[in-house]
């Protein structure tokens, strides 16, 4: 029996991606962190973070989160861009 290989998008290169990428923090509102990410073709992300209080508030922690939420959106598109391609060239 004839294995299919399985195309996917991987969280390898998502992170090569976003290591490619220009990437800026903005916090504001004292509880909330904007990420902007502008990928390699140009293309820019916005991911954010918040919390309740500005005595909770981590800048590490907020520009964790909001750069996790900038790569949800580019998995989005990735597996987007990956089923395109397959479509277009007769794999599905």
């Amino acid at each position: 029996m004839e294995q299919k290989l399985i195309k996917s998008v991987r969280i390898e290169q998502l992170d090569a991606l976003i290591a490619a990428s220009e990437v800026e923090f903005i916090r504001v509102f004292e509880t909330s962190t904007i990420a902007a990410v502008r990928l390699p073709n140009g293309y820019t992300l916005i991911g954010h973070s918040a919390c309740v209080s500005s005595e909770l508030f981590n800048k590490e922690i907020g520009e964790q989160i909001a750069l996790d939420n900038a790569k949800q959106q580019l998995w989005a598109l990735e597996g987007y861009q990956l089923k395109t391609e397959m479509f277009n060239s007769g794999e599905l």
